[in-house]
């Protein structure tokens, strides 16, 4: 690169650099020309979504095309850590892919190690006079960047002549930086962050960069963005997520039909055909896919929402939001609110009714609430595929209210009647005061520790009304609901935080009390025939997935707001045998990726841990593959798990049916029906 196109290309960047350190860094708008033709940066479309990036972030579109751009990229494989502090070496780096120069010869900085991941980039803008050392032979590599510093890089980039006036801003003083900040503002370029001053020692984040470095193309030379999809903004979903969907949905991409994915042949799941068989057969008959309870108040003989129909309206909601070319598109979309608002509006349905639905109102195992957790998360997701703006304001309301007042229903039985009467002082994290018969006699699926009551308190039935009261909390969160000005439940009201609490206690519990260090959940336990008279090995497994699923779930809506407390949380704690550091995998701690390893592991024929000789290698398991999926974006490195999910490493079953298809549990009607299965998490 001649000097003369280094030195055209620096100056657009130091137009955009310094028009977003106006705009991303203050909140004054700065006044600045238009920039000149030189650097072309062509926009792909945006496929990465870090989870810790709200798509309302003002720094989410620069983040998310940077990482397609390769111009920077995470913190970890799903996380950007926007918040983060950018340094110098992480700067240099990014600003080296704008500003190609020649290959130099090493620096000289002796804290830059050779051969790492930022050496080649400050060598090649040192050699370029773009950046200088934080002294004699030192680069700083891992310093956070200033404002004031940014300004220095670019006006010696640009060689900027003396400002004509060196004075304003009452904190930049003496500051070697002065005269090139002045340089900036005498062109226009840049402002303070208040009236005289500059804040030219506050640090700039990793997103604000971004949004810098994203600015550096003329507009005119960008690909224009995607117009919104269809219904709007969603939780669940990015924009990027339905775009990888629609792709798959229209038979390019694998598990669609028989024989694209898997062990090939015929052993693959048709997961996007039965999707769109599903959703035929709702716009058949949609009536049969409502459902009210009508036996109240509330108790153990209550109806339950069991059956293919009451999932329909789910499938017809992925339907309607990744097939826009369907030929019942708009008649699907329709139907499916239709049932939403029915559901959300109904007064028999109002579980803020302590009348109707009083929290001692289901037996010890909560047969009834588990499968209308489950059926009230189908309806929460199906909400979101459809999108916010699919909804006016007043009905987006109307159904905010009501899942306000199911999640809180949840969250009330859970904590009173479920979980908390073994644990009184969860609220406060304090296990000091467990109150737990001693009935410590049952032996466990591998011959290890004995298995009390604490191993079987955080159930697969307890683990479903914890998942949709997280759904829910997350939901509302990522909204703004103000549950303040609502009507409350007449039992008394949890706030929205108060929810999220609960569900973050919720998992941490289960990885405290119910998962053991020999790898397998108590909930397995149900699997032994002590504990049931015709249990199998299997049965119990299916247990303890389903409690693993509600977790990995419950998580990931956590992620999706930025909150990584949950996929991060792992302890040794327990009781009953459950304590201690796992002795398997190479694990240190108890957490949802060894829970998802394990479980995944007893499917895979190596392991061969069968109960009383029985084997759970069977075609047509495959209820791991979603926590597996799901596990698999934060270590993307365990082949055990990429394996397990894609059933494509040796020892793990082929695909036998679509994934809705369970045997004798079929999904579909139950825990496995809240997923759509394989395609949404194929990645």
């Amino acid at each position: 690169m001649d000097s003369s196109t280094v030195l055209l290309a620096l100056r657009i960047l130091t137009w955009a650099v310094g028009m977003s350190l106006v705009s991303a860094l203050t909140s004054v708008p700065a006044m600045a020309s238009q920039p000149e033709e030189g650097v072309t940066i062509k926009s792909q479309s945006v496929s990465q979504r870090f989870l810790d990036v709200r798509h309302r972030s003002t720094h989410a579109t620069a983040i998310n095309a940077l990482a397609d751009w390769g111009v920077s990229r995470g913190c970890s494989p799903e996380r950007f850590c926007p918040d983060d502090t950018l340094t110098r070496a992480q700067m240099a780096s990014m600003i080296s892919q704008i500003l190609p120069t020649e290959p130099p010869g090493q620096s000289g900085f002796s804290d830059v190690v050779p051969g790492s991941q930022h050496q080649e980039a400050i060598d090649r803008l040192a050699a370029a006079g773009i950046v200088k050392g934080c002294r004699t032979g030192r680069f700083c590599p891992n310093r956070s960047v200033t404002r004031e510093q940014i300004a220095s890089v670019l006006a010696r980039g640009l060689q900027l002549p003396a400002p004509p006036r060196s004075e304003g801003f009452v904190d930049l003083g003496s500051s070697v930086h002065a005269s090139s900040v002045y340089s900036l503002v005498a062109r226009g370029a840049v402002k303070g962050c208040a009236p005289s001053r500059f804040c030219g020692k506050q640090p700039v984040t990793r997103a604000q960069f971004a949004s810098l470095v994203y600015r550096i193309a003329p507009q005119k030379d960008r690909v224009p963005e995607p117009e919104p999809l269809v219904g709007g903004s969603r939780f669940l979903y990015s924009d990027s997520d339905v775009v990888r969907f629609r792709r798959s949905m229209s038979g390019a991409g694998p598990y669609f039909s028989r024989g694209d994915a898997g062990h090939g042949g015929q052993y693959s799941p048709d997961d996007g055909q039965d999707a769109l068989r599903l959703a035929e057969r709702f716009l058949a008959n949609p009536s049969a896919s409502y459902w009210t309870q009508s036996k109240l108040p509330y108790s153990d003989s209550s109806d339950q929402p069991l059956g293919e129909q009451w999932q329909r309206f789910m499938q017809a909601a992925w339907v309607y939001m990744t097939v826009p070319d369907h030929p019942d598109h708009e008649m699907l979309g329709r139907e499916v609110k239709k049932l939403l608002l029915t559901h959300a509006s109904n007064p028999a349905n109002d579980w803020s009714n302590s009348t109707n639905y009083p929290l001692n109102g289901v037996g010890g195992h909560a047969q009834n609430i588990f499968w209308e957790a489950s059926f009230g998360t189908r309806l929460i997701k199906a909400r979101d595929m459809l999108g916010r703006e699919a909804f006016t304001d007043a009905e987006n309301a109307v159904f905010d209210q009501w899942m306000y007042g199911y999640s809180n229903w949840m969250a009330k039985w859970l904590h009173h009647r479920g979980v908390g009467q073994y644990l009184p002082g969860r609220l406060d994290r304090d296990y000091s005061r467990v109150n737990r018969p001693e009935d410590a006699h049952r032996a466990s699926y591998d011959g290890g520790p004995l298995i009390g009551s604490m191993g079987l308190t955080h159930t697969n039935r307890h683990a479903a009304p914890a998942s949709m009261m997280s759904l829910a909390a997350n939901y509302l969160e990522y909204y703004g609901y103000d549950g303040s000005t609502r009507s409350n439940p007449s039992y008394g009201r949890f706030s929205v935080n108060e929810l999220l609490e609960h569900s973050r206690l919720y998992v941490e519990e289960t990885l405290r009390f119910g998962v053991h260090p020999e790898g397998f959940q108590g909930d397995f336990e149900r699997g032994d025939l002590n504990y049931h008279r015709t249990a199998t090995a299997r049965q119990g497994w299916l247990y303890s997935i389903n409690v693993l699923s509600n977790l990995v779930e419950m998580a990931d809506y956590h992620a999706k707001r930025g909150d990584m407390s949950v996929w991060d949380y792992g302890t040794t704690a327990g009781y009953d045998g459950t304590a201690g550091a796992p002795n398997v995998g190479g694990f240190t701690e108890k957490n949802l990726h060894f829970y998802a390893w394990s479980m995944s592991r007893y499917m895979n024929d190596g392991w061969k841990r069968t109960n009383r000789g029985e084997s759970m290698v069977l075609s047509h398991f495959y209820h791991d593959v979603i926590p597996a999926a799901i596990v698999s974006k934060h270590v993307p490195d365990d082949t055990l798990l990429s394996s397990a999910w894609k059933r494509q490493g040796q020892g793990f079953p082929a695909y036998g049916q679509h994934p809705q298809s369970q045997g004798p549990w079929q999904a579909r009607y139950g825990e496995g029906a809240k997923m759509i299965g394989l395609i949404e998490h194929a990645h």
